[in-house]
């Protein structure tokens, strides 16, 4: 993952090794310059896209992929690392597409979790979206992301966390 996040511009450390993700299936690579990496095939899949890098095309993960993966190895890495490439995709915000930052996650265990430290590291608490409300959550981040204007998707979220502790609050006076 180091190696991505470098070919991004997400981090100005320049990586060590070649970090390289292969299919569980694939044969191990012996150079000591190259960390490999072996995942399912349909996790392998997710997120593949091409960039230009120095007058050569490289099979990257898109950043949205990446970072769920930021997510994933975040007790791995250093701090000032992982605060470093964090503070690039603030930055970031408005170019990334969460619905499909939210697919990438669902593709793990904890993806739930993922979700939640990402909104968190947003400075939003973390949301707990009904699947009634699925298609109003896509539309509304479709309409922050066109408009450039993230109150759109910001009152969206506000007003579903309200419809929650509301419940939640009734739910609680329910059962005393």
């Amino acid at each position: 993952w180091k190696s991505a996040f470098y070919y991004h511009s997400l981090t100005d450390v320049i990586p060590d090794h070649y970090y390289l993700a292969t299919k569980r299936t694939d044969t191990r690579i012996k150079d000591p310059r190259v960390i490999q990496s072996f995942l399912k095939g349909k996790i392998f899949d997710a997120g593949i896209t091409e960039i230009q890098y120095n007058n050569s095309r490289i099979r990257i993960y898109d950043r949205e992929r990446m970072l769920i993966e930021l997510m994933r190895f975040k007790t791995r890495m250093p701090l000032d690392y992982y605060k470093e490439i964090i503070n690039n995709y603030r930055k970031l915000s408005f170019e990334l597409d969460f619905g499909i930052v939210e697919e990438y996650a669902a593709m793990f265990k904890n993806g739930a979790k993922l979700m939640n430290m990402i909104q968190m590291e947003y400075g939003v608490l973390p949301s707990i979206l009904k699947k009634e409300n699925k298609a109003k959550y896509i539309e509304a981040l479709a309409m922050s992301q066109d408009e450039e204007d993230s109150s759109i998707f910001v009152k969206f979220m506000m007003e579903s966390m309200i419809d929650f502790i509301r419940e939640s609050i009734s739910d609680f006076k329910k059962d005393r």
